[in-house]
């Protein structure tokens, strides 16, 4: 008569014997469903948009365990799970797990478990990272050229509140230390607390714009007045999110965080007791009022920026900008040529510092002597004019009939009919059948242009630039 205690260790090993006869059925048939496999996992992942291998928290935890001989599913080493069998019996179930182990190894030898090793998934977790921090930063560029469009807010204001130039935040570090202000108080109490999060090393939070304000130029330009005189200020900036997300109502508000858990109060300053108290909490935890407390009376600035976005007549907007487009532009305004001159450019340059990357990398050594046309295959022909002087658009139309273009052709104009403006642009793109671009200045002195219709193409052999301007009444002549 077997005993229940010998009966539930029989269906214990029985139970590691079925997976081990499994795992061989899995092994004989892999190579043929490989590809399969690979074809499932794509397309849960176009399907799922992350990764395909992962899972809940609550099983790898379980799974972990588990590796470690522990918890609900202890997979046994050595011969623990078979201590209390028979010899023959442990012999039997030993044979087969050897069996199971064999088999794991051809899998591992000929990589079929290579896409669940811990490389494999870092690697691919890695990307959906990159990817994110790509969308971050394409995020705050557009966001701060929206504010600097539609808010009012000048270039530096928006990136010190996008956070493309301002210090660096810990709102994404494992660590934030904070405070949150509110200019319902007074502006002496602002300032003690802005000082108080100085000493502590903590960063200053509001919630969006003061209520009598329409522009945040307004409001950063407070928040300079009431910190004005302090010596290395803390970060004070705009953080409707973090009020959103820790549910802040009432100032001041202090917080200490580390990861997930933090501990927050309200009605209080005193941020060095906040954070020895971080110790005695294994949870997050909510102190609630413990002193005199204002409403936070500013309206969440993302919200009031979405209301202001939604308003905008973007169609009205978009014709405003293309129909004062040209009135915005500056030209280089050019004479006709009275006669018919021509010149050589060297542009051989030398370096008067070095030139470094961003990271410091050495480019060019000051001093390093340069001719960007040396080693070049490819030349370069421009023909400048006055697209407004309906005498020089004839005589280009016709020396491009006769041009001998040195590779590339370019038309540039001085000038552009203000009234016309895009239609002026259409006309000529369809007259040349070839864009037309606009003269920059720095052209101008660089090639040494006086006057116009002028052509400049590059000799290559030579490594130097050839300039020539050309008297119409003399090409007529």
């Amino acid at each position: 008569m077997i005993s229940e205690e010998k009966r539930m260790r029989f269906f214990k090993a029985a139970a590691w014997v079925a997976f081990g006869v499994s795992t061989c059925v899995a092994a004989q048939t892999a190579e043929q469903s490989t590809e399969q496999l690979k074809e499932q996992l794509k397309q849960q992942a176009s399907q799922q948009g992350n990764n395909p291998l992962d899972l809940p928290a609550d099983v790898k935890e379980k799974m972990r365990q588990a590796m470690e001989g522990k918890g609900e599913y202890n997979i046994p080493t050595g011969n623990d799970g078979l201590s209390h069998l028979s010899d023959e019996e442990r012999e039997f179930y030993q044979s087969r797990m050897e069996d199971v182990q064999k088999n794991m190894n051809k899998l591992r030898e000929k990589g079929l478990l290579k896409p669940f090793e811990k490389e494999t998934v870092d690697s691919k977790t890695k990307k959906y990272e990159d990817v994110a921090q790509q969308i971050g930063d394409h995020s705050v560029s557009q966001l701060e050229k929206a504010l600097q469009e539609h808010v009012g807010v000048s270039e530096q204001d928006a990136s010190t509140f996008a956070g493309s130039s301002a210090p660096e935040s810990r709102q994404n570090e494992p660590v934030e230390y904070a405070m949150f202000l509110s200019f319902s108080m007074t502006k002496e109490s602002i300032r003690k607390a802005i000082l108080t999060a100085k000493e502590n090393g903590a960063e200053v939070y509001f919630n969006g714009l003061h209520p009598s304000h329409r522009r945040i130029d307004q409001t950063m330009n407070l928040m300079r007045e009431i910190g004005k005189g302090i010596e290395d200020p803390p970060i004070v900036r705009f953080n409707p999110t973090a009020f959103e997300k820790f549910a802040v109502n009432k100032a001041p508000t202090i917080l200490y965080r580390e990861d997930e858990r933090h501990l927050i109060a309200s009605g209080i300053t005193s941020l060095s007791w906040l954070k020895s108290e971080f110790d005695h909490h294994e949870q997050s935890e909510n102190y609630g009022e413990l002193g005199p407390t204002t409403e936070v009376v500013e309206k969440n600035l993302i919200e009031e920026l979405k209301e202001r976005m939604a308003n905008v007549d973007w169609k009205e907007e978009r014709k405003k900008t293309l129909d004062s487009f040209w009135e915005r532009q500056t030209y280089t305004r050019l004479p006709r040529a009275e006669k018919t001159e021509s010149w050589v450019i060297d542009p051989t340059i030398e370096a008067v510092k070095d030139v470094r990357t961003p990271r410091g990398e050495l480019v060019v050594k000051a001093g390093t002597v340069m001719n960007p046309l040396v080693n070049q295959s490819v030349g370069l022909t421009l023909v400048v004019f006055n697209a407004g002087d309906i005498k020089q658009l004839e005589w280009v139309s016709n020396k491009l009939k006769t041009l001998d273009v040195s590779g590339t052709l370019m038309l540039m104009t001085s000038e552009i009919n203000e009234e016309k403006g895009w239609k002026h642009i259409e006309a000529l793109y369809e007259h040349f059948a070839m864009p037309v671009y606009k003269l920059p200045e720095t052209m101008v002195n660089r090639f040494q242009i006086s006057a116009l219709p002028a052509v400049v193409s590059t000799d290559l052999e030579k490594a130097v630039l050839k300039v020539k301007q050309f008297s119409i009444d003399e090409e007529k002549s």
